[in-house]
């Protein structure tokens, strides 16, 4: 039998359910019958997983490679069904003063190079990421810029400071990096968390 104001997301449930342990039926299946909810969920980044958050990270080097720039891609396939948040990028001129460009795109492409795994940072995760990482050193890859760094050489810089600068990825998008000086040595690192999108997200 269906109940007033039902919540029909059963992430949120489960997570009370493990957090609590509690036993039998959902704890919370719906809303008061007046506005009421109050979300102040993530204890810290051990609790994501009890939300169906799954949280990963990739780093990459790129040597120096005469009269090209870096570039690194993460993109969200269209069929994922997945939403990804990126949580931390790093960046780090090696050798000269550089402008690296974070880049927001819509594409179903991957750049040629696929070198670089996909780490889980929480064991208890059970799948894999459903994001695709990619490089090239090929001249020309370009989408609409969302940040701009201006870096000296042997330094590393915090792209995404604060909790509000994080990226909404969604499928059939990505987000990357590319550097601006040619037979640059760069570092880039991304940290992130994705889920599968509810229901009502899809439409």
């Amino acid at each position: 039998m269906a109940r007033y104001n039902e919540i029909l997301v059963g992430r949120f449930n489960r997570a009370l359910t493990k957090l609590l342990s509690m036993k039998g039926e959902a704890p919370a299946p719906q809303l008061s019958s007046d506005v009421q909810p109050g979300f102040v969920f993530p204890l810290g980044a051990e609790f994501r997983y009890l939300e169906s958050w799954d949280r990963f990270a990739v780093q990459h080097s790129f040597a120096a490679s005469v009269g090209n720039t870096n570039a690194y891609r993460i993109r969200n396939p269209a069929t994922s069904n997945a939403v990804m948040i990126v949580e931390k990028i790093l960046t780090c001129a090696v050798t000269t003063l550089d402008t690296f460009i974070i880049d927001s795109l819509v594409t179903a492409i991957d750049f040629t190079l696929d070198n670089v795994s996909i780490v889980r940072l929480d064991s208890r995760t059970v799948r894999q990421s459903a994001m695709q990482a990619s490089s090239t050193q090929a001249i020309g890859p370009v989408g609409n810029a969302i940040m701009l760094v201006r870096q000296t050489a042997d330094s590393t810089f915090d792209v995404l400071a604060d909790a509000q600068h994080e990226i909404t990825v969604l499928p059939g998008t990505a987000v990357q990096f590319r550097s601006s000086t040619a037979n640059q040595a760069n570092l880039v690192s991304f940290m992130w968390r994705e889920r599968q999108l509810e229901e009502s997200e899809r439409t």
